[in-house]
């Protein structure tokens, strides 16, 4: 392994239409792997910053979600995009979830009054123009469309 990515010969690999997909193991320390491979899958598609960020935010939520409560071992990320979105799909072999059933938490001031749990998903939830959750063959699948931002 190197760089927190798996290698086989799955790890990178072409998914129909030019997007690349990447196998991650399900582990804190390979978030940054992750977020470096999505900011070079970004740049390659002409992404623009701030759409960039909200996708970077919405991947660190549900990843760090999938380390810490869906015992999952690997996570495959794949970006596409078109005209008018960027296109996150995360899956991963954890428990089962599904974050868009998942009820998301309002902020409140102050922000120690806030209960732990659920303000990510609302995040991720905020950003999303479109959420869609699905099972596969023991996998979770969610697909997060973002709105490209103008520069």
């Amino acid at each position: 392994m190197t760089g927190g990515v798996d290698q086989p010969t799955d790890a990178i690999t072409p998914t129909g239409d030019g997007a690349q997909a990447a196998v991650f193991d399900a582990n804190l320390d390979t978030l940054p792997a992750a977020n470096l491979w999505l900011s070079a899958r970004c740049a390659a598609l002409n992404i623009v910053a701030k759409t960039a960020f909200a996708l970077e935010l919405c991947l660190e939520e549900i990843f760090v979600n999938v380390v810490i409560h869906g015992g999952a071992g690997h996570v495959r990320l794949s970006l596409e995009r078109d005209q008018d979105s960027a296109v996150l799909r995360i899956a991963d072999d954890g428990r089962a979830f599904d974050t868009v059933a998942a009820p998301a938490q309002r902020v409140k001031d102050p922000l120690d009054t806030n209960a732990i749990g659920g303000l990510g998903i609302g995040l991720v939830k905020q950003f999303a123009r479109a959420l869609h959750y699905s099972r596969e063959k023991d996998m979770n699948c969610l697909t997060l469309e973002i709105a490209l931002i103008a520069p």
